[in-house]
């Protein structure tokens, strides 16, 4: 398409274009000078600069114009575009929704220095009906592998050929012009940008006038990032996997908190992790030794963890999952890729930005199934969100009132919507009883043991093996009422729970079962309160081992890694036991084998006597609950009461065996000791003896 003929303007000083009207010679070597510039441009390709400041971050205040999404061809979309002068150069930017390794636009970047100017652009047809700069200087970036700069005669302007950075990473090029050009022209600096494919004469997208010197618009697109599970640390193995997993992860590499943490940070961008400060998973950190980084981040304003001290508050993590991402993007939308951040989540973020709403984006979820948490996509992906200010990632103190928003506290609480039915029935009884117990620490227990029979989860098989548990959530509520008035009580007639008895003191608690003649909880005061000293594996962490190893048809012992009590039996099917109770003993007789176990309260221990006629192995788990507010790194044996043997011997493996290895990254190679599988706090003594021998436990 022809240009506009050249019209001086009057009364204007442009050091960029000679006025004076020269001879013919020297118009003559003129033109042979700029044809021969304009071919090596044209074959040339683009300069990358070198300046001092070509380094400056792009910040929201350089910002001038967003556009929506509306090209058919996301390479050939532009949706924002910058303006700055920096201490050399005068920076415009162009952000693109895609940006191809190798460029497939035509981008033409039209300059208004000064009153009048051209309209038209040579070689693209615009229609008439789109409003148009009259303009100066004509930046043409043909494929992005060559630039020229044209006056409004179509004349090369080689002195002006810009320096381009094509980032397709980042999704936008950079186009740098040297300051002392433009000393004499005034602040207001106009632009617009016209694109199309390369080589075609059509406009695919264009992009509304802004100014250098303009505000930057306030319609920016709102993005918060929260996470949960942040750190399953049920075992030291589960820990070191969940903070920096091998072969872990949705991609099977490098995988875990780690990586989102270091990602997050070098990016600059905050996040809210809900769950980072429930007992386990805050203790296992110290265990590591990273309790130290996680400070340092939350005094930086990088981290805001959720306060996890409320044993009624369940985590409302279902809300998040079903918040909408934009109006018409689909919830399951895919947030990443292999190859970083998807198109679908560029498209809702710019989208976004020109919704009446304009609601937050909420990204984040489910750590251990999700992309951020991968060491090759992490850091390129919240790089992103740093390098496009028309992002507004929600800061330190947005993050603390959007805790409180998803993460309510309150004195009740319901049985979460998604549990099924049947199930929701079986627990609301149960339910009912945890909201009436007075605070304590057996209380807090109850509560902790709730949460992890109905945390959210898509296994139809792990809410079974949940429900065989059941029961034990019930005997849990029994032992914090016991505390709460603790009176010397002998029984095996309980009409709530026929196959138990009780053993009580006023300062010891032992709920033992018939079948197996085993102890499945064990609690004492102390000054400091009660706590619970002895409990199933299953009381820690339920479906541990692989779910393919499960027998539903075992009931408690559906898992083949559960110990299911202190002094069961090995055999199955579990023998049931006659029971014989007294003021502060039960004798437990299984008349086909001969062996007796007589459970005696003896001060403030208790004793268990084996009278058997053969050799004996048996298994005593003892655990500190709740989890002690000290570091678990420091002093683990006296977590645990004090065991005192007579005619037998131990071993013994705690979930502390593997201290070594946890300040490393998880080796799959490394030969990490048997308790390294245990959870946490958990310490298991494996009893062998010849034959009739007796067991002490005395509470420290």
């Amino acid at each position: 398409m022809a240009s506009a003929p050249y019209k001086p303007k009057s009364g204007s000083s442009n050091k960029l274009i000679s006025r004076d009207r020269p001879n013919i010679l020297a118009l003559s070597k003129i033109l042979t000078f700029l044809f021969v510039s304009l071919s090596l441009a044209l074959c040339s390709p683009l300069p990358s600069s070198s300046s001092s400041d070509t380094n400056t971050p792009w910040r929201y205040g350089d910002l001038r114009l967003l556009d929506p999404p509306d090209a058919p061809n996301p390479a050939l979309d532009g949706i924002a575009a910058y303006a700055r002068q920096t201490s050399e150069h005068l920076e415009i930017r162009l952000d693109l929704l895609e940006a191809d390794i190798q460029p497939l636009a035509d981008i033409y970047i039209a300059m208004d220095t000064q009153p009048g100017g051209a309209q038209s652009i040579p070689q693209l047809s615009i229609p008439q009906t789109i409003p148009r700069l009259q303009w100066d200087i004509l930046f043409i970036l043909k494929n992005a592998h060559s630039s020229i700069a044209l006056n409004t005669q179509n004349q090369p302007l080689p002195e002006l050929n810009p320096l381009i950075n094509w980032d397709s990473e980042n999704d936008y090029l950079t186009v740098r012009l040297p300051n002392a050009a433009f000393q004499d022209a005034t602040k207001h600096i106009a632009f617009q940008v016209f694109i199309g494919a390369a080589g075609s004469n059509t406009v695919a997208d264009q992009l509304n006038i802004f100014h250098l010197d303009g505000a930057p618009p306030l319609n920016r697109s709102r993005v918060a990032f929260v996470f949960w599970d942040t750190l399953p640390a049920q075992t030291p193995a589960l820990a070191l996997r969940h903070w920096n997993g091998a072969h872990a992860g949705p991609l099977g590499q490098r995988h875990g908190l780690y990586h989102l943490l270091k990602a997050a940070s070098q990016a600059q961008i905050p996040l809210l992790l809900l769950d980072l400060k429930q007992p386990q998973s805050y203790k296992a950190l110290e265990y590591m030794g990273h309790i130290s980084f996680i400070r340092q981040l939350e005094a930086q304003r990088m981290l805001i963890l959720a306060e996890f001290t409320d044993p009624l508050t369940h985590l409302n993590t279902m809300r998040l999952e079903t918040l909408a991402v934009t109006d018409t993007t689909p919830q399951m939308m895919k947030p990443l890729s292999r190859e970083g951040i998807t198109p679908e989540l560029k498209q809702a973020l710019i989208s976004n930005a020109f919704s009446p709403q304009r609601h937050t984006l909420i990204l984040g979820g489910s750590l251990p199934h999700s992309l951020w948490g991968e060491s090759s996509i992490a850091p390129s992906a919240f790089q992103y969100f740093a390098n496009h200010p028309w992002i507004n990632v929600l800061d330190h103190y947005d993050l603390q009132m959007l805790s409180k928003e998803i993460n309510p506290r309150s004195t009740t609480t319901e049985i979460p919507s998604y549990i099924p039915e049947n199930t929701a029935n079986q627990i609301k009884p149960l339910l009912e009883q945890l909201k009436e117990l007075p605070e304590g620490q057996l209380t807090e227990n109850a509560w902790r043991y709730y949460h992890d029979l109905t945390s959210p989860s898509q296994d139809e098989r792990l809410w079974e093996l949940r429900m065989t548990h059941l029961k034990h959530l019930e005997r849990l509520i029994i032992a914090a009422h016991w505390a709460q008035k603790p009176v010397a009580y002998s029984s095996c007639a309980l009409s709530f729970d026929p196959d138990a008895c009780i053993l009580a003191s006023e300062e010891t608690f032992a709920y033992l079962e018939k079948p197996g003649a085993r102890l499945l909880i064990g609690a004492s005061l102390s000054p400091a309160g009660a706590w619970q000293w002895a409990a199933p594996l299953s009381q820690l962490a339920i479906g541990l081992s692989d779910p393919a190893d499960w027998k539903i048809e075992n009931g408690k012992l559906t898992d083949p890694n559960e110990i299911p009590a202190a002094f069961a039996d090995e055999s199955l099917p579990v023998k049931v036991y006659h029971t014989q109770a007294s003021h502060n003993q039960i004798i437990f007789t299984d008349q086909e084998s001969n062996i007796q176990k007589i459970f005696s309260i003896q001060g403030k221990g208790l004793q268990v006597e084996y009278q058997a006629p053969m050799p004996i192995e048996t298994i005593i788990p003892m655990v500190s609950l709740p989890i002690p507010r000290y570091p678990l790194s420091k002093n683990e044996e006296d977590l645990y009461p004090e065991l005192v043997l007579s005619d037998a011997e131990y071993r013994a493996i705690t979930c502390w065996d593997s201290r070594q290895w946890m300040s490393k990254a998880e080796n799959p190679n490394s030969e990490y000791p048997p308790g390294h599988y245990l959870p946490y706090p958990l310490k298991v003594f494996y009893i062998t003896s010849s034959g009739s021998f007796k067991v002490f436990i005395l509470p420290q």
